[in-house]
């Protein structure tokens, strides 16, 4: 990261609060979808070599500390999607996932002749900014937020803040439609739907 980034430049506050489901029943499966780093630390098991594809390379990284061959898209549920349908893996394939997704992933891949099931792991909750969050977005001026899901975007749209003071950078224009354009001094969508373009465009500015 540029040396004019440092940890007191960054808040971290989420949003939305993950939940494992507890216990969770493994199915007998033959290949991993991953679409998170939650859906492969809920998994809660071992890979025993199986491949895993998974949405981008930090989730790839994990799923290979849990003992999977991950094969990793490169961000965005597109691009996995893509991938899978040219790759056309054999076996059970089973998605990982939370209560919410932004994209199905089984249907098109089911639609391709794939034999694609899904297990939910855990559950997304939703959150409120606590009140040091709520003073820095009052007390502030250039904020950059960036939003990953249209979950967490229309959760943001709930918080009582002044959004002139904020600039938003959305990981895709179906987040961006979740918020309210005139509310914000600024909404970007990034060029493409990966951390690492979200954090580009967040030290860019644009």
């Amino acid at each position: 990261m540029e040396e004019n980034v440092s940890a007191k430049n960054i808040k971290i506050a989420p949003l939305m609060r993950i939940e494992f489901t507890p216990q969770i029943q493994i199915p007998d499966f033959d290949i991993a979808i991953f679409t998170s780093p939650s859906g492969v630390n809920a998994f809660n098991g071992t890979g025993g070599g199986r491949v895993a594809y998974c949405v981008g390379d930090r989730t790839a990284k994990i799923a290979q500390d849990m003992g999977f061959a991950p094969v990793s898209a490169k961000g965005g549920a597109t691009n996995l999607v893509a991938l899978l349908r040219d790759d056309q893996p054999q076996g059970r394939i089973c998605h990982f996932r939370g209560a919410k997704v932004h994209q199905s992933i089984a249907e098109p891949l089911s639609d391709h002749g794939m034999h694609v099931f899904e297990k939910i792991v855990y559950q997304q909750v939703p959150q409120n900014f606590d009140e040091s969050t709520l003073k820095l977005l009052a007390n502030s001026d250039g904020l950059k937020i960036p939003l990953f899901s249209k979950e967490t975007a229309r959760q943001f749209e709930k918080q009582v803040i002044d959004g002139q003071n904020c600039d938003i950078f959305c990981i895709s224009k179906d987040v961006q439609g979740a918020l309210n354009a005139g509310k914000y001094h600024k909404i970007t969508v990034i060029s493409e739907p990966t951390q690492i373009s979200m954090v580009q465009s967040l030290l860019a500015g644009n």
